[in-house]
């Protein structure tokens, strides 16, 4: 089932509303417009808006097309995630055959998870990594992760997580 209707609710619009503003934005880009019915439908996965639409719709709720189809297996992303995290833990000894894997290698292996967190994300790499590079440039991020201490580095963590929105 899609996110329309979560993204919708997080959002504070009634559909109205929601439709009204996002045919505002459909005309912005030379779009013909939707009705509130039609929008219910989609809503409620009676119908599907076609390929181009899902893009519009991802991009005015500034999420991914396989995120608001409601494509993306949220389980298998924390397991990711998690696996990449425990990988960060020094004491954390992760062995391969008889021999252990050296941090070399476990950051190797964070990379990989990386990768397919991204691509169960539906994001383009080679898109981040040239959008990322211009937004570093104008942070503080790096002032930020020196302090010891785990509020800072949560602070930190989130910062570099929300970069894209402030720049």
């Amino acid at each position: 089932m899609n996110r329309l209707k979560e993204l919708r609710n997080k959002a504070g619009l009634s559909q109205n509303k929601l439709v009204s503003s996002l045919n505002n934005y459909l005309a912005k880009n030379n779009i013909k417009g939707i009705t509130a019915a039609t929008f219910s439908r989609w809503e409620n996965s009676i119908s599907n808006p076609t390929e181009i639409m899902w893009k519009y719709l991802a991009d005015y709720f500034n999420v991914s097309v396989p995120y608001i189809r409601g494509e993306i297996d949220t389980e298998r992303i924390a397991k990711i995630a998690k696996m990449a995290f425990c990988l960060l833990e020094p004491s954390l000894n992760v062995e391969l055959g008889e021999k252990a894997l050296p941090e070399k290698g476990k950051k190797g292996c964070i990379g990989l998870l990386l990768i397919a967190l991204i691509n169960q994300l539906g994001l383009n790499t080679e898109d981040i990594i040239k959008e990322l590079s211009l937004k570093m440039e104008g942070s503080d991020f790096a002032s930020m992760i020196n302090n010891d201490d785990v509020e800072g580095l949560t602070e930190a963590g989130l910062k570099l997580a929300n970069i894209y929105d402030e720049i």
